[in-house]
């Protein structure tokens, strides 16, 4: 992609339209492969949450994806797809009864819960839907650790809820966990794994049977967190793995970060410049409002590309957003070259928790998506 922007920059980088996320349908088909071809025995289920544009619900369609929904309006956005419901699944432990309802009329027929609550709301449909009981995952090394807020706690307790579901007359039942999010060490992948394969063995000796495990997400996308490639970091668990397909039990995940990372490339202009304490600042016609609303919500680092090779980058500077709040702030103390208005600045992995997450804030509209590949063509 660094060639392909290499090519735009030379060619019609002043004629781009600003801001402008550039999607590629490639980068989403190579991560989704990369995976497949990481994890043979798991079926993939991508999670909305992380970006749901619609040209890559399209491609991931295409490649034979499942979905992982945790809302009626991301219910609503796959189902337009006509897929069957059995290559969807509602992953939000927390649910109203209205959102049970519209989303078994709509065809899900697989449910996360992780407290009592929840399984006498689903109870209903208890013969006719399968439910995942999550269990929190202990020590990750996450750089956000979804265990805080689900999960149940300790193995005693998994069990306990899930011989409760049998009581409530639940015959599909499942174990779900999420290592949590840019999981960097697959080591907390392997310990996960170890606990489900205990809570699996003493459910059977109550005469309790697992059909499926969740695996979560959390797979890095980061290249700067994790020295390890995708298929390294995945064989680090692939033992455990291999041990749930022998006893039968259908294993999925709920990737999103890893393949929506790469997808988008966010292009945006200088629109003003000053000094301000010794420092050149930059003003470009985006914010952490907007598409780098990553960095407040996720502490994502979106890597500026560097396309004028050969000039020393001699200036310390700050790039800040164009609203007029004073936390717009997306860079401070990085080294540049001495950039004038109108100069366009290219970041990378823009596709996860951006789009999805951006505001109107100021009055200033969201950044519109354009065909990375279609640019191309043109040039």
């Amino acid at each position: 992609m660094h060639n392909t922007l290499h090519s735009i920059f030379g060619s019609t980088a002043k004629q781009l339209k600003t801001p402008v996320l550039l999607y590629s349908n490639q980068e989403v088909e190579s991560a989704y492969l990369q995976l497949k071809s990481a994890l043979p025995m798991v079926d993939l289920y991508y999670a909305l949450k992380a970006n749901n544009h619609p040209d890559l619900i399209k491609k991931l369609v295409r490649l034979g994806s499942n979905f992982d929904v945790c809302s009626k309006a991301e219910i609503d956005l796959v189902k337009k797809y006509k897929q069957s419901h059995t290559q969807w699944i509602h992953t939000h432990p927390i649910k109203t009864n209205s959102d049970i309802d519209y989303a078994y009329e709509q065809g899900l027929r697989t449910f996360v819960v992780d407290n009592p609550v929840e399984l006498r709301k689903l109870s209903i449909y208890a013969n006719r839907v399968k439910v995942l009981v999550r269990i929190a995952v202990e020590k990750s090394t996450a750089r956000f650790d979804l265990s805080k807020k689900f999960g149940v706690i300790g193995i005693t307790q998994a069990i306990n809820l899930i011989l409760h579901a049998r009581v409530l007359g639940f015959t599909d039942i499942g174990i779900s966990f999420h290592c949590g999010s840019q999981t960097t060490d697959p080591a907390v992948f392997k310990r996960a794994l170890k606990s489900t394969i205990s809570v699996i063995e003493k459910c059977k000796s109550n005469n309790v049977f697992i059909s499926t495990v969740d695996i979560g997400g959390g797979f890095p996308s980061d290249p700067t967190l994790t020295t390890l490639d995708i298929q390294q970091y995945c064989s680090g668990f692939h033992d455990e793995l291999n041990e749930l397909v022998e006893r039968g039990i259908h294993i999925i995940a709920e990737p999103g970060r890893f393949i929506a990372s790469n997808s988008m490339i966010l292009a945006t202009k200088i629109i003003g410049k000053t000094k301000r304490n010794n420092k050149t600042w930059y003003y470009i016609d985006e914010s952490v409002y907007n598409s780098f609303s990553g960095i407040v919500y996720d502490h994502t680092h979106y890597p500026l590309v560097q396309l004028q090779e050969g000039q020393r980058s001699v200036i310390t500077s700050v790039i800040a957003g164009q609203t007029c709040d004073s936390v717009d702030i997306i860079y401070e103390d990085i080294k540049l070259p001495d950039l004038e208005i109108g100069a366009i600045l290219f970041f990378k992995n823009m596709g996860a928790y951006t789009l999805v997450s951006a505001s109107t804030f100021n009055g200033f509209p969201k950044t519109r998506v354009a065909s990375l590949e279609e640019i191309v063509f043109q040039l």
